[in-house]
């Protein structure tokens, strides 16, 4: 088979892929399972933050992707603390404390935006 290389211009703007640990969830999850999950990250290393190098695998900057369901953005108060879901993923991104250098591309929230009739759970989400 013949390798067909990328156009000259596509060459000039390439980086290598990033690569994410993508969490999805909804409200009711984010105080209870998410929580927990993060939390036994403690326990069961997701890296060595002692190690100065990446895992060839992740070929770039390793991130945490947090996918919500609705808009993260507009979820005020929403929390039984009375924080907003924002807020919420911020603080369990800052529990995280060393091992936050496991990403070094960070934490993102990517929101799915669905509609009332999209976003249905028939055998119970939480």
């Amino acid at each position: 088979e013949e390798r067909q290389e990328l156009p000259a211009e596509l060459m000039e703007v390439w980086r290598p892929s990033r690569t994410a640990v993508v969490i999805p969830f909804i409200r009711c999850q984010l105080e209870s399972r998410i929580q927990q999950n993060l939390a036994r990250w403690h326990e069961n290393l997701p890296c060595d933050p002692a190690k100065e190098e990446v895992h060839p695998s992740a070929l770039g900057t390793l991130s945490l992707v947090f996918y919500y369901n609705r808009d993260a953005e507009n979820e005020e108060g929403v929390l039984q603390s009375g924080k907003s879901l924002l807020e919420g993923l911020n603080e369990l991104w800052e529990g995280l404390g060393s091992l936050r250098s496991c990403f070094r591309g960070g934490m993102q929230v990517v929101s799915a935006n669905l509609t009332d009739t999209q976003d249905q759970y028939p055998l119970g989400p939480c």
